[in-house]
């Protein structure tokens, strides 16, 4: 229970002890505390009500019953929180117990949802080895915004005449969160060969959805791969 939660008028927190304390005083184990706790509360929510009579009334108002109450008052807030940090840890404790005591009944996260649909995908160039694609929302071309829930996209490749239907044949080439994606190929692939490139919408909980169509492209031939040439320089 954060302290906002707690009402900050002498009054409105009367009224919340008052609530509070009457529904643990016969129910106290359901919601994690023990019966010495609901008896302590008990004590501390009269004596509570008690100073705050006697700084308000006016036969007894004075420096003396408003300091009094100032200081207890700091007393029954501490221990408001100490309980309701117990119960709202407790297991058992429901949603309508938590309300009943005034408590805040925390929403639970929406959960997030693979994602629905597939992206489209564009080659944008080769050079060498290096296939430039684009992964974008088909809604939003023009843009680098994604669908809701999604957090970035998964590439894929295949080398050869026709793309295979088995997911296990085809190679993860990483991914993108900005929908730009320079997908490399091996010296082992030959210059001029066949390849195919697809990608499928990711969430953050690195749940794929459906992968778009499987693109085709050749690669340039004869060469050797940017990575490989860089590796021969610094040689």
């Amino acid at each position: 229970m954060g302290r906002k939660y707690l009402p900050q008028t002498d009054a409105g927190l009367l009224a919340w002890t008052e609530q509070f304390n009457s529904n643990i005083s016969t129910k106290y184990a359901e919601v994690g505390l023990s019966q010495a706790q609901a008896t302590a509360y008990d004590a501390a929510n009269s004596e509570w009500r008690a100073k705050l009579n006697a700084s308000t009334n006016p036969l007894t108002r004075g420096t003396s019953t408003i300091l009094a109450k100032n200081l207890f008052k700091k007393e029954i807030v501490a221990l408001s929180r100490e309980y309701a940090r117990i119960v709202q840890s407790f297991p058992g404790t429901t949603d309508q117990q938590r309300s009943d005591l005034g408590l805040t009944v925390r929403k639970m996260p929406a959960p997030i949802p693979a994602p629905e649909v597939a992206p489209d995908l564009d080659v944008r160039g080769v050079t060498g080895r290096t296939v430039k694609v684009r992964i974008h929302n088909a809604d939003t071309l023009g843009t680098r915004a994604k669908p809701e829930g999604v957090t970035a996209a998964w590439i894929y490749s295949f080398v050869g005449e026709s793309y295979p239907s088995d997911p296990g044949e085809w190679e993860f080439q990483g991914a993108t969160s900005n929908g730009e994606f320079d997908a490399v190929f091996p010296d082992s692939v030959a210059g001029g060969s066949q390849v195919w490139i697809c990608a499928a919408w990711v969430n953050a909980k690195q749940q794929a959805g459906p992968v778009c169509t499987p693109i085709p492209t050749n690669l340039q031939g004869g060469g050797t791969s940017a990575a490989t040439a860089e590796l021969k320089i610094a040689a």
